[in-house]
This record gives C-alpha cells, structure tokens and sequence, in this order.
C-alpha cells in the first residue's frame, strides 16, 4: 500500500502533465518554497519562489515557453516526511522547436498533507547549454 504523500505526487505528475496547473496548485501549501536548482541567470523561472501565487506565474511562464509531450513520474518513494520523485520529460521550446529531455528529481517536503517545500535537481551543466542555446536561436 502505498503512502498517501506517493500517491499525492503521482496525481500532481499526472496534473502537471496535463497542465491543469489549478490542481497543481492545490497540492501546494499557501507558503509553498519552491527551489529550482538551475541558475537563474540562465532560465528565468529558476532560483526560489515563495507563494502560491508565485509558483502559478512561474507555471504559466513555462507554458508559454514549452510544449510538454512528456512529464511522467518514474519512481517515488517516502523518507520520513520526505517524498522523493523522479520525473521523465521532454520540452519543445515553442519559439525554436527545440527539445530537451530527461530525467529531474523532487525532494518534497509534507507538512499537513500539503507540499511545503520541493526541491527540483536537474543536470545542471546540460539544462543550463540548453537555454543558452534557445537564448542565441533568438538572436540573429
């Protein structure tokens, strides 16, 4: 039997995937923290973003920016009040047609039955030279 925090993040990959971003949100507690660890200089929609209301306009900010054929939770597992996930993806960066995919993992912290913190790890070196290639596709 799995936990309810698992089966929180399995419907919360399944929201995400169909960019139903208003059942997203409702996983979230009020003062969500969200970190996506990737440098800020390079995705705009990196670094910490406190608040719901933060987090939703960093979502439609990624939505206008990808096409999102894949999200799929692989794995995910409790620790504690821990839940570690790891998430399949693909992006089409809808300005370019480019496309990244690949494997991020979430470390999710559970106060109250609700998300309080997640922590997003990508492959730093590799998302980051995929921005900047998607940067100079839009300079001449």
């Amino acid at each position: 039997m799995q936990s309810a925090s698992v089966t929180a993040i399995r419907e919360f990959a399944l929201a995400y995937a169909e960019r139903d971003f208003e059942r997203v949100l409702s996983f979230l507690s009020d003062d969500v923290v969200y970190a996506l660890h990737v440098d800020r200089d390079v995705m705009p929609f990196a670094g910490v973003t406190i608040g719901k209301a933060q987090v939703r306009m960093r979502l439609d900010m990624i939505a206008a920016m990808f096409d999102m054929p894949v999200y799929r939770l692989e794995h995910a597992a409790t620790h504690g009040e821990e839940v570690h996930a790891s998430i399949a993806y693909r992006f089409r960066h809808i300005a370019s047609g480019e496309e990244i995919d690949g494997h991020m993992r979430l470390v999710i912290w559970v106060r109250g039955g609700l998300f309080a913190r997640v922590n997003e790890y990508h492959d730093r070196p590799r998302v980051e030279a995929f921005f900047r290639l998607i940067a100079s596709s839009a300079t001449p």
